[in-house]
């Protein structure tokens, strides 16, 4: 529930700009600004909750270890589930909101229902042969195709080449990922015993090896001329 939370409150503010935005370029016919929105906003969140999620499938059993002691580690398994069925909504949501702005709310609430309807029913099946894992794999497993048909939808509503939509993105999520484990190996090397200092260190030097190829090729290149000049306003002003 606490994941869920977090990633709701990621989520919560970006709807309350997206929607009315979504519903002023629908309104306007400006196609073209709609696909733009979609595509920067859904690579932005992509970046986002990877950089959250992929640390705690990485380090999620090591922090358990640590927290809880070595008795509840086998939650780190929902705790993987759980992260993986976050990650499938990164621009799930995004295009949830821009699809409802734009007035196509019909398709998405049919795609919504038959994912409550297909979790619960495959939640009650896993549970009983695999327990509270189960119900963490049903709802990863019920995300996917979800997220596949409404992820289809939307690249045929707004004429969206899905590389440019979530393709670029997911690959500098997954790429940033790998060297950003890789970058945390290293901390582990240098510190061997397992302590919350040394977590701590893997997952900051996760981050920084993430973000830089998650920039480089997730982001489109409008979000990243954007970040330039952010930067450059903000090193003249400093």
């Amino acid at each position: 529930y606490k994941l869920y939370d977090l990633a709701r409150m990621l989520f919560a503010a970006p709807a309350g700009v997206l929607m009315p935005t979504a519903s002023r370029l629908a309104a306007q016919g400006d196609h073209e600004k709609l696909r733009q929105l979609l595509c920067q906003v859904s690579s932005v969140m992509i970046g986002t909750l990877a950089s959250i999620y992929f640390p705690l499938i990485f380090y999620g059993k090591d922090f358990i270890r640590l927290w809880v002691g070595h008795e509840f580690e086998p939650s780190a398994t929902v705790l993987m589930w759980l992260s993986i069925a976050m990650l499938l909504e990164a621009h799930g949501w995004v295009q949830g909101t821009v699809l409802w702005g734009a007035g196509k709310h019909q398709t998405p609430l049919k795609v919504y229902f038959s994912y409550a309807v297909t979790n619960a029913s495959l939640s009650v099946i896993l549970c009983l042969k695999l327990g509270i894992v189960g119900i963490a794999m049903a709802t990863a497993i019920t995300a996917t195709f979800a997220q596949i048909v409404l992820t289809t939808y939307t690249a045929r509503q707004f004429g969206l080449n899905l590389k440019d939509y979530i393709g670029r993105a997911w690959l500098g999520a997954f790429i940033g990922s790998i060297i950003g484990w890789l970058v945390g190996e290293l901390v582990k090397v240098m510190f061997p015993q397992l302590t919350f200092w040394r977590l701590f260190l893997q997952g900051f030097a996760f981050e920084i090896g993430f973000w830089f190829p998650t920039a480089l090729i997730g982001l489109t290149p409008q979000t990243r001329e954007l970040l330039r000049r952010t930067f450059c306003l903000w090193t003249l002003l400093g």
